[in-house]
């Protein structure tokens, strides 16, 4: 048995395709709010370890891989309920032009847009990864002053 057999068999699935084509489409939709992060990310020396943190999520979800493939991908459209709210914040930041409320609502989208997409069962397999996510959200650089300060 060859590499790529093992590769189509067990790594391009339905399911995987569809993730895959949710990160291109969140990051085709949201590119321009996900590079004002990126931004903040490499001018702020406190928010560098946020280049790691979507790469570490999608390494700590393949860990569970053998769980997942023993898992069926079932939407749950109620997670709906959750996202409108998430982008109509995401629009209110935008129209005042608050990059934090912006960064949280794009960042927060994603494992919602996971959650609804893939279901209940995957989506509490791998509910550290999801909200590791949220880590990307650069938030808290009027903070560490006081830090210093209480240091």
């Amino acid at each position: 048995m060859s590499f790529l057999s093992v590769i189509k068999r067990d790594v391009i699935t339905p399911a995987t395709v569809c993730v895959a084509g949710l990160f291109i489409l969140w990051g085709v939709f949201l590119f321009p709010q996900i590079w004002t992060a990126v931004q903040v990310w490499l001018v702020s020396e406190t928010f560098t370890h946020c280049f790691f943190v979507i790469p570490g999520s999608i390494y700590l979800a393949w860990r569970e891989r053998y769980k997942l493939s023993r898992l069926k991908p079932k939407p749950n459209y109620w997670v709906m309920l959750l996202v409108l709210p998430a982008l109509v914040v995401g629009l209110f930041g935008m129209a005042g032009d608050v990059q934090v409320v912006v960064h949280f609502a794009i960042f927060s989208l994603l494992p919602l847009l996971l959650w609804m997409m893939l279901g209940n069962a995957i989506a509490k397999a791998i509910w550290f990864p999801l909200i590791f996510v949220l880590l990307s959200v650069p938030v808290g650089d009027e903070f560490i002053p006081l830090f210093q300060q209480v240091t």
